[in-house]
């Protein structure tokens, strides 16, 4: 039970793929987090279905601290402000949010941006690995094709000079 959460935290901290999941895993918070607000369902209550919906640990810890935070009176943004998890643009975003009464509208509009950055990255990442992925195939391909052929020749060869 221990290698899935290493993997998991350790998948966040990787340098190409760690940041994407991170903002994917933010995105997704705030997504849930404005559709639950805009349907009037009290903030708390709300951080405790996104924290059930949550599969990745780190971010389950993150909500758990901000339900108990939030119940004792503390605002969203300082308990995100204190994460790591959660980028910087998205706590200040949230922070002007709750001075002007407009929270889920914000999370709604920080989901957008977040989900739209997510997938220009993952089109850049995914035109960027296409190739090598391309190449690592075909030294494959030629790989097994040597080692098929190559006995084959040899064994042609024998059969020659053995014959003479």
């Amino acid at each position: 039970a221990d290698a899935p959460i290493l993997a998991r935290v350790l998948m966040l901290r990787l340098p190409v793929v760690g940041p994407l999941l991170r903002s994917m895993s933010a995105g997704r918070i705030a997504r849930l987090l404005s559709v639950l607000l805009a349907s009037r369902i009290p903030l708390v209550e709300a951080l405790e279905l996104t924290r059930n919906t949550m599969t990745n640990r780190e971010y389950r810890l993150l909500l758990e601290d901000s339900i108990e935070r939030v119940t004792k009176g503390e605002s969203l943004s300082s308990v995100f402000a204190d994460s790591p998890l959660v980028p910087a643009s998205m706590t200040e975003a949230l922070r002007s949010a709750e001075r002007s009464g407009t929270v889920d509208s914000v999370l709604g509009d920080i989901a957008d941006f977040i989900e739209e950055d997510s997938e220009s990255l993952v089109r850049t990442l995914t035109s960027v690995f296409e190739p090598v992925i391309l190449i690592v195939l075909g030294a494959l391909v030629a790989f097994v094709a040597i080692s098929i052929f190559l006995p084959l020749f040899d064994l042609t060869a024998s059969a020659t000079t053995g014959g003479a």
